[in-house]
């Protein structure tokens, strides 16, 4: 059984891969793709802006599939937004998924992806 975490940083079309790819992939049976984070939203809250540390992992529910399954998770506020805390932000995400998981982090060039963030704002005012 493989549990792929995915982590779309901002402005790498994470937003357009959980709306039209995931679910498609989901529907035609390619992976089982979990799309309600709220408990991973909540863990990320508590360690990010509480302070408080979970060792507890995630109970995906995967008792009911079979052992060659692929799950997928992706949310992209579960990695902290400062670079500076990759390696604690990917220690929390191994004991919350367990360490067999796979974590998969989508980035953008820096210069591209702050020319995009311009246009965003540019195009909002």
């Amino acid at each position: 059984m493989r549990k792929i975490i995915h982590v779309g940083m901002p402005k790498t079309g994470t937003t357009f891969l959980q709306l039209k790819v995931f679910p498609e992939l989901d529907r035609l049976g390619i992976l089982n793709y979990h799309n309600d984070v709220s408990e991973i939203k909540d863990l990320v809250i508590r360690d990010e802006v509480l302070n408080e540390k979970n060792q507890k992992k995630i109970d995906l529910g995967l008792d009911n599939f079979p052992d060659e399954s692929i799950h997928l998770i992706s949310f992209e506020g579960i990695l902290s937004c400062d670079p500076r805390n990759w390696r604690t932000s990917l220690s929390n995400l191994l004991i919350y998924f367990g360490e067999e998981s796979e974590i998969l982090i989508t980035l953008r060039d820096p210069y591209s992806y702050l020319r995009s963030l311009y246009q965003q704002m540019v195009h909002q005012g």
